[in-house]
């Protein structure tokens, strides 16, 4: 089943908010959206959601909007809206992170390390996208992506922004310090 149509509603957003009774506007469409996703009326809330970017709602709006259509499993809805998010804040890592981290879920890692990489070049020291990238290389599991892999953890150690308890970092760490332990892994897969 392919989703609704979004782009379009997407396409004529506008770039800048300068106008106060446009956030106004956006604020209470954006309610009214919230209580038809509590509600369950989906349809209802997806339109309310589109009303409230078009009226120029700011980054919450989007961020509430990407929440709903991942927790319902619409990936291709929340795709859309990501890349509209993206589009009109290039430079909120938020958007970069929720995008990379789905297409990671989705199995997609070449393209979810494209969108860290991207978020990247508008946020260069932002940890969170780094480690993303990180555990995006090393779920790739080529020697060169492993080798990038170690060198982004070993930057984030250093800076004192590893978060140590990651899974994916000590799975990372278990199997770089010893290739038996990557054997071993390989084979629960």
């Amino acid at each position: 089943m392919s989703p609704e149509p979004l782009g379009a509603t997407f396409s004529a957003l506008p770039t800048a908010v300068t106008d106060q009774s446009l956030n106004s506007d956006a604020n209470a469409l954006y309610q009214q959206a919230a209580v038809a996703r509590t509600e369950g009326r989906i349809a209802d809330a997806r339109r309310l959601f589109q009303q409230a970017i078009t009226s120029g709602a700011d980054k919450p709006v989007f961020v509430a909007f990407v929440k709903m259509e991942m927790e319902r499993g619409s990936s291709a809805h929340a795709e859309v809206v990501l890349e509209s998010a993206i589009s009109r804040f290039p430079d909120d890592a938020v958007f970069y992170d929720m995008y990379g981290q789905m297409e990671r879920r989705r199995g997609a890692l070449h393209n979810a390390a494209k969108i860290l990489r991207e978020g990247i070049k508008h946020n260069p020291i932002h940890a969170l996208l780094r480690q993303g990238l990180a555990r995006v290389l090393g779920d790739l599991g080529t020697p060169e992506s492993l080798q990038e892999a170690n060198l982004l953890y070993t930057q984030l150690e250093r800076e004192g922004k590893l978060n140590r308890h990651d899974g994916s970092y000590q799975r990372f760490r278990a199997l770089h310090q010893s290739p038996r332990a990557g054997l071993a892994y390989e084979a629960f897969e």
